[in-house]
């Protein structure tokens, strides 16, 4: 019986050195793949660089008197004015709110110098939330302004298109 087991661990370490040696290729080919894949990858990246960069100089080289470039400037421009514009809005809104919350107003919009008995020439907030009324109406006026604006230069770009 022990000579059986030994024909059977002796089989067992030739299939144990086959099974390494399978390893030891497998893991050879990996890193051999593992290596392509980087040089894949980084020549994948030059590419992206050089298409970025030869992008980026076709579009300086474009002519600064095209209409379409001037176009999208302007339309990028109005775009920025309008985001501002409605945060700043929405800050003085914020603002005013609070102000007319704290003087016992009720909250309401519109409510400032002129606004009835609570509303006196002489009250220093009474004042404040006048002028800050007067701007938050000229900033929607510039908002719906803007819009407009944008409104046309979508038409002007899809006509153009």
């Amino acid at each position: 019986q022990l000579i059986q087991h030994r024909s059977f661990l002796l089989k067992l370490e030739a299939d144990l050195g086959v099974v390494l040696a399978s390893q030891d290729a497998l893991e050879r080919q990996l890193e051999i793949l593992q290596v392509h894949q980087k040089q894949v990858d980084d020549v994948l990246e030059q590419v992206k660089g050089d298409l970025e960069k030869n992008y980026r100089e076709s579009r300086d080289q474009t002519d600064g008197d095209d209409p379409a470039v001037q176009r999208d400037a302007m339309y990028e421009s109005a775009e920025e004015i309008s985001a501002k514009l409605s945060y700043m809005s929405n800050d003085l809104r914020e603002t005013i709110t609070e102000l007319n919350k704290g003087s016992g107003f009720g909250g309401a919009l519109g409510v400032g110098v002129g606004a009835g008995a609570a509303a006196t020439a002489s009250d220093p907030l009474s004042a404040i939330v006048g002028i800050l009324n007067n701007q938050l109406k000229a900033l929607t006026w510039i908002d719906q302004q803007c819009n407009d604006i944008e409104g046309r230069m979508k038409t002007v770009s899809e006509s153009v298109k």
